[in-house]
This record gives C-alpha cells, sequence and structure tokens, in this order.
C-alpha cells in the first residue's frame, strides 16, 4: 500500500504558521536536516534544539482551535469539520444555522492555517499560544 496522507505541516505551511506568530514551543513536531545535507526528514518535536523548522500535526492544530468561541454581540460559533475536507463557523440564532465562515481548500492543513489566521485576526485565537 501506499499512502499519501500528510502527517504534518510541510515546510512552508510550518513557516506560514511561524509568520502568524505562533510560538515554535506549540509544534508537536519538526523538520530536521538530514546528517549528510541532503533534505529534511521529520521527528518528534521532545528537544526543540534539533528541530531546524517547527511542525504541527493535524491533531495538534486542531487542539489549538477554539471551537466554540464568542463574538462581539454574544454569538457562540460552533466549529465543524466536513468529510471534503472544509471547515467552518457557524451559529444559531431564531431557528436558523448561519456560516459566519468557511475555508474549503483541497489541503486540510491549508484550511486549518487559514482558518487560524482569522481567529487571530479576530481575537479568537489562544494568546498563549502566541509569541
Amino acid at each position: 500500500m501506499n499512502f499519501k496522507s500528510q502527517i504534518c505541516t510541510t515546510k512552508e505551511q510550518s513557516e506560514r504558521l511561524l509568520a502568524l506568530g505562533l510560538r515554535k514551543e506549540t509544534a508537536d513536531m519538526g523538520w530536521v536536516k538530514l546528517l549528510n545535507g541532503d533534505g529534511y526528514t521529520i521527528a518528534i518535536a521532545e528537544d526543540y534544539s534539533f528541530i531546524d523548522i517547527p511542525a504541527w500535526s493535524l491533531s495538534r492544530l486542531i487542539e489549538m482551535i477554539p471551537f466554540n468561541p464568542k463574538d462581539k454581540n454574544g454569538y457562540i460559533y460552533d466549529f465543524i469539520i466536513e468529510d471534503d475536507n472544509t471547515i467552518s463557523y457557524y451559529y444559531f440564532s431564531e431557528q436558523s444555522w448561519y456560516c459566519i465562515k468557511y475555508w474549503g481548500k483541497d489541503n486540510l492543513y491549508d484550511n486549518f492555517i487559514d482558518c487560524i489566521e482569522w481567529l487571530i485576526n479576530q481575537n479568537y485565537f489562544t494568546k498563549e499560544y502566541l509569541n
């Protein structure tokens, strides 16, 4: 069998998360240069001194997402992950569901990174995860 599942953020996705201000200590994995200098390999982030570029598993990204943030009007948003790799925030009001924000790229990691960027800009993201 040849699985093509992504186990963590790519180097580019990781650099984007760092640029958004995520602390490297929130990463649970990392990209490490190979000893022969010919590329990178992935490692579990137990000792950050060996990690060249932090990386985040999907479970770590999910763990950092606030599932029920409350907006300034008091609406509580519900976070939803769909089967087609899309993610969104909804809220319920007067017997109807309203979509607040939706991310629909093919890559679930990219959707989570876009979501984290939006959460940071809306001041909904947990401050202790940021520099």
